[in-house]
């Protein structure tokens, strides 16, 4: 009987849990680890792209009562200066938003369910690579040999930065701040994009009681010193253009972050993969790191599952292969996130109609059958 192979995950975010959940018990001996007192069930609300919601669909919602969870998008607004109080475009039917909590509450169930060992307060001390495995001891003194090690530790990972060369890790320029709004009942189904009086931000409806204004705070270095006059600007705005008294509840504490993206040219290093916004963290404009979490853990997944005992001798071919093919589809949509960012801004004329339309038809484009395409890669790769 062929022994089982060993896979260490770090991090137990989006990413960690799914690729957790979806490893075949049968073919590998999973180890999950997170650095915290408990599982991060906590944030705000997230969306997630259709392509994303239908790998869930088709994996994880059938198991239980989750579908509720997730709230259909029917558009997505986008609002500037030049245009206001009427938006300049919109994306139909871009995918869903979910409560972060709620979602992962809902991943950490079924982990629970599956055989394997989930460690807390546990990191990823020293980490070697040794003939074909990699030796890590872990910070509870625990050392082991694993097949395979992914690194799921979110856009702050240590370990990517200690092991991974060539890392470029970028202030975006802009910081955020989340606050909660009274719902208001023409957004029940809709996300807006904003660029109000230099505020730029997303405003996401909730599955609750409230609504999060996921907002950014504008590139000047004095935004802590603006930020009184930007909520005024939100509050104006959310008048304007819904006709309605909704002021945003701020928390006294509440954290102004400042918002990092991540350029990573090879995200493996040899049995070691980093995936989810270890790899490729960005501004949370339009939803794409939710939906790219789970796409790279279903697809990774579905690479490890299709694979055969003899095969793992090319493991870091494929996984290579795998990452750059990634890398692809994630530099594609981010460019667009780009664009949609840029046309945010005040503009008229043709061009921003045009850049515009076109926006819209890529997203709505790369938003259709992702996984189709992703297992005819997988195929060739392991045939």
């Amino acid at each position: 009987m062929t022994s089982k192979k060993k896979i260490l995950i770090s991090g137990a975010g989006i990413a960690g849990l799914l690729i957790y959940i979806y490893l075949d018990r049968s073919k590998y001996e999973v180890t999950l680890i997170e650095k915290g007192e408990c599982f991060r069930s906590v944030g705000y609300v997230i969306t997630i792209w259709n392509c994303g919601y239908d790998l869930l669909k088709r994996t994880l919602l059938s198991r239980g009562d989750y579908a509720k969870l997730f709230i259909k998008l029917e558009k997505t607004l986008m609002l500037n200066e030049a245009t206001f109080p009427k938006s300049f475009y919109s994306f139909r039917d871009l995918g869903y938003v979910v409560d972060r909590e709620a979602f992962l509450d809902m991943l950490i169930t079924e982990a629970q369910k599956i055989e394997g060992r989930m460690l807390l307060n546990t990191t990823i001390a020293e980490a070697s690579k040794a003939d074909e495995q990699c030796f890590v001891a872990l910070s509870t003194g625990e050392k082991d040999a694993y097949d395979l090690v992914v690194i799921c530790e979110g856009i702050n990972s240590p370990t990517r930065d200690q092991y991974f060369d060539d890392i470029e890790i970028l202030d975006s320029g802009y910081a955020v701040e989340y606050a909660e709004l009274e719902r208001i009942p023409a957004l029940a189904k809709e996300n807006v994009i904003f660029n109000i009086n230099n505020l730029t931000g997303v405003i996401m409806t909730s599955p609750g009681s409230a609504i999060t204004a996921h907002f950014f705070l504008t590139t000047e270095p004095d935004y802590l010193a603006r930020r009184d006059s930007m909520r005024k600007d939100l509050e104006t705005m959310l008048v304007q253009v819904y006709g309605t008294e909704c002021r945003p509840i701020y928390r006294d504490n509440a954290k102004v972050f400042r918002l990092k993206e991540i350029r990573v040219p090879h995200s493996c290093a040899g049995r070691m993969v980093l995936l989810g916004d270890a790899a490729h963290g960005r501004l949370p404009v339009l939803g794409l790191g939710t939906t790219f979490a789970t796409e790279d853990a279903f697809f990774f997944a579905e690479l490890l599952n299709q694979l055969k005992s003899t095969e793992w001798k090319r493991v870091e071919k494929l996984i290579g292969e795998f990452s750059q093919v990634r890398k692809k589809r994630v530099e594609k949509l981010y460019v667009l996130q780009d664009i949609v960012i840029k046309n945010s801004l005040p503009r008229t004329g043709r061009l921003r109609k045009a850049r515009g339309r076109l926006a819209k038809y890529v997203l709505n484009l790369f938003n259709l059958e992702a996984s189709r395409i992703f297992i005819l890669l997988l195929k060739r790769a392991i045939t």
